[in-house]
This record gives structure tokens, C-alpha cells and sequence, in this order.
């Protein structure tokens, strides 16, 4: 089931807002292809940016952490490199057992798509609500200090 991005996801940054929204575009995109049958191709691809993307969001949140004094930057910067290597690793599991199939002349079902996405799917929803919620009063805190000064 595609995700839909509410506000109780927002952690009250408008470039990590942003980025959370992009990231769950991206997985919609891959859920639609999945669900529509596209190749391999199109999947990887997919993938493929939301891997970019997702090591593009972390760089800027880690930016972000450290400009506001995040007290736990350290332990989740830790996270983020912990879920990058998590995010490839299902990946490759998923593009080996495509290619068993394929050697063996079986046509890959779109089953074994459905439980990457679902992989990906609980990644992200738990890093924004469990990881990343934790940034919201910190984030809010900095912003009421520049408020002030300015």
C-alpha cells in the first residue's frame, strides 16, 4: 500500500520534510511499478535513486543536526551508514535470487518485488518516525533561537 505523507511525519524542517516526501515518492514510484508489472529494468533504476537520494537526504540532515547541536548526531549519523548498508544488502539478496530464477528459466514473479518493497517501506516509516521525530524539538528549539536573535 503506497505510503501518504502526513503531517504528523513532518519534523518542522522544510529541507527534511522535503527530502521525507521525495523518498516516499520514490517508493510509491517503485510500489506502482511493481503492482503494473514493469521490467527489471524500470525497478532498478528505481532503486538505484532512491539509493542516491536516500544518501543525498542523509548528508543534509546530518548537516542539519549539526548546525542546530543535535545532542545525538553521533548515534544517529551511526544509523544512517547502518540503514544505507541494510538498504543495499536487502537489495542484492533480492537482485541475486532475481538472477537464480532467471538462470534457472523462471520467469520472476512480482512477489519477490513486493517483499523488497516491503523492506523498504518499514525502513523508512520506522528511521522518520522512530529516528527522526526525535529531531523535531531540537529543530524547533533552533528555530524559535534564531527567531529571537534576528
Amino acid at each position: 500500500m503506497a505510503i501518504v505523507w502526513r503531517e504528523q511525519m513532518s519534523v518542522g524542517h522544510p529541507v527534511i520534510d522535503a527530502d521525507h516526501r521525495a523518498l516516499i515518492d520514490i517508493l510509491n514510484t517503485f510500489e506502482n511499478l511493481t503492482k503494473n508489472g514493469a521490467a527489471f529494468v524500470a525497478l532498478d533504476q528505481t532503486f538505484r535513486e532512491l539509493a542516491e537520494y536516500t544518501k543525498v537526504h542523509f548528508s543534509r540532515e546530518e548537516a542539519v543536526q549539526r548546525e542546530i547541536g543535535y545532542p545525538l548526531c553521533q548515534t544517529h549519523q551511526e544509523k544512517h551508514r547502518a540503514l544505507v548498508a541494510r538498504l543495499l544488502a536487502a537489495y542484492k539478496r533480492f537482485k541475486q535470487a532475481r538472477e537464480r530464477m532467471e538462470a534457472q528459466g523462471i520467469d520472476c514473479d512480482h512477489h519477490s518485488y513486493a517483499d523488497l518493497l516491503s523492506i523498504l517501506n518499514t525502513w523508512l516509516l520506522e528511521h522518520i518516525l522512530q529516528e527522526d521525530m526525535k529531531l523535531k524539538p531540537h529543530i524547533q528549539r533552533h528555530q524559535e533561537s534564531k527567531a529571537l536573535a534576528g
